[in-house]
């Protein structure tokens, strides 16, 4: 999913949900984003759903890194895990009841 103003190149975030079979690929995505956007992209938020029996969900969310090379005075650009939580709740049953509503309705420009 992504959320974006409609005239923009790039949307201001992206959401991705993966299971755990898929949680690896998360921070992978999250630079493929943000360095791929050159930086407009402005969050990934990555969501790892463990399979139903756990109930446990895992909250990342990552965004551009901006630094100044001292040697050279370049701008340099990375990605930065800026949160990480797990969760044990209903938090589970909540995105995956909601995830496909969301998808498949669109949404008013967020102001990115």
């Amino acid at each position: 999913m992504t959320y974006g103003h409609d005239e923009a190149r790039f949307p201001g975030v992206v959401i991705e949900i993966s299971y755990s079979q898929k949680a690896k690929d998360l921070p992978r995505l999250a630079d493929d984003y943000i360095l791929g956007s050159d930086g407009s992209i402005k969050k990934v938020l990555g969501f790892d759903l463990e399979y139903k029996e756990s109930n446990i969900a895992r909250v990342y969310m990552w965004q551009p890194k901006h630094t100044t090379n001292s040697e050279t005075s370049e701008s340099e650009m990375s990605t930065e895990l800026v949160y990480e939580s797990v969760s044990r709740s209903s938090f589970l049953h909540f995105i995956t009841n909601r995830a496909v509503v969301y998808k498949q309705r669109r949404l008013p420009s967020c102001g990115f």
